[in-house]
């Protein structure tokens, strides 16, 4: 695995273990932030170990749904699978600005305990499918 990739993925599991830290604390807006963080980190790494260059951007779903399709770079059952991870990942990564700017959002702590609740296990999920993806293409 490129050693890059794999400080991605470690990085992702390490804002996956925050966001679960921030939640046991009720900072449930905190939480919905780095469930994003790590979600994008892991994606951002499956991108580096297929030598792709990465966005400057947090949504990277579009990019990596545009190489499954016009690539088409891995297997048909992995590839539906990581669309389905992926369709999940955009409901969280809606909210990151919502979760870190959460002083001047409009929802409140209650409602980013139902996004972490609804999502955080479909984003632990994704981050071990890229964990898996990766390991198999050593």
């Amino acid at each position: 695995m490129d050693p890059l990739a794999k400080r991605a993925l470690q990085s992702s599991y390490r804002w996956f273990s925050s966001s679960d830290s921030s939640y046991k604390l009720e900072a449930y807006d905190i939480a919905v932030y780095e469930l994003e963080m790590a979600g994008e980190v892991a994606l951002k790494g499956f991108l580096i170990e297929k030598h792709y260059d990465v966005p400057k951007i947090h949504n990277v779903s579009r990019i990596i749904r545009t190489l499954i399709h016009d690539i088409q770079f891995m297997q048909v059952d992995n590839a539906s699978k990581l669309e389905d991870y992926l369709d999940r990942f955009d409901h969280v990564v809606r909210m990151r600005g919502d979760a870190g700017y959460s002083y001047k959002s409009s929802m409140d702590l209650e409602g980013f305990k139902e996004i972490y609740n609804d999502y955080s296990d479909s984003i632990k999920e994704l981050i071990d499918f890229v964990s898996d993806m990766l390991t198999k293409l050593e």
